[in-house]
């Protein structure tokens, strides 16, 4: 960008739910993939500069809190456009209301403030570059399958080592805008959200991404994440001839270690940091 100023902004939305609602497993065909640097920062705060080859003037980046809801269209929309390949206007927009559905369930309703979630925006002059989201849910520790916390659920019974569920954290919606990729924007969100993940406590981390994504595979693989399991039951939303269509897919779930596990717990106690907020914080 020539004799401009840029400034990226990494908004990051912290909200707490008490339970996980909205669809699961969209075909998202076209997940970005950076595959640059990454840089290190605080999840709390950061700055830093990035000149451009014409400029002296550093582009700073820097990550805050915001409760603007309208972030969630925002990034509704821009998830709709950066992930989906072309389709007709009226599926479009039924697609950008399940969207923007599931992502005020998993990063902006307040329901009970049992378990945190966020939703993390990089953004340039108030335009939305990339997202990333984080939100807890219930994984069984054999049958390895993810499942969202009902809200009658106690949160106490998951601190028994002999439960056979844990709560996690999930990461999803990694996007960043078409033009913008290959410039480590994706990795820089990723790196943000393992910090965030540590900060509450939590020693792994989980995502899940179609087995026929293979850039994305090889993203996360790049950056240290291993194969955990598939699911074979899952479904995804695909554009029909006339309407959008619910079909059977296959999701790969990828775990990464964030954190060292807690000494206490026999260093399998992901989230007891989290746990103990919500019951006591």
């Amino acid at each position: 960008m020539t004799h401009s100023f840029t400034s990226i902004v990494l908004v990051v939305l912290s909200v707490f739910l008490c339970t996980v609602h909205g669809f699961k497993g969209v075909y998202k065909r076209d997940l970005s993939v950076a595959s640059t640097r990454s840089a290190r920062f605080s999840p709390l705060s950061m700055m830093f500069g990035r000149k451009s080859s014409s400029s002296a003037v550093a582009s700073e980046i820097v990550i805050g809190g915001t409760e603007d809801r309208m972030d969630i269209r925002r990034t509704a929309d821009f998830l709709t456009s950066a992930m989906y390949d072309e389709m007709p206007r009226n599926q479009r927009k039924e697609l950008f209301e399940l969207e923007a559905k599931d992502l005020s369930n998993r990063y902006s309703e307040t329901l009970g403030g049992r378990l945190p979630s966020a939703l993390i925006l990089a953004k340039e002059d108030g335009e939305i570059l990339g997202s990333v989201g984080l939100d807890c849910q219930v994984r069984h520790k054999k049958l390895d399958r993810l499942r969202d916390l009902r809200k009658t659920e106690s949160l106490v019974d998951f601190l028994d080592r002999d439960c056979k569920e844990e709560i996690c954290v999930v990461l999803a919606n990694l996007a960043v805008r078409r033009d913008r990729r290959g410039q480590g924007l994706a990795r820089n969100l990723l790196s943000f959200a393992e910090e965030q993940a540590k900060v509450w406590g939590y020693e792994y981390l989980y995502l899940l991404v179609d087995s026929t994504n293979e850039p994305a595979q090889r993203l996360y693989k790049s950056t240290g994440y291993k194969e955990y399991f598939k699911d074979d039951s899952a479904t995804c939303v695909v554009s029909g001839k006339s309407q959008l269509q619910t079909v059977d897919c296959v999701n790969i779930c990828y775990r990464k270690r964030i954190a060292a596990g807690n000494p206490m717990a026999g260093g399998n106690a992901p989230g007891a940091l989290g746990l103990f907020r919500g019951l006591f914080g």
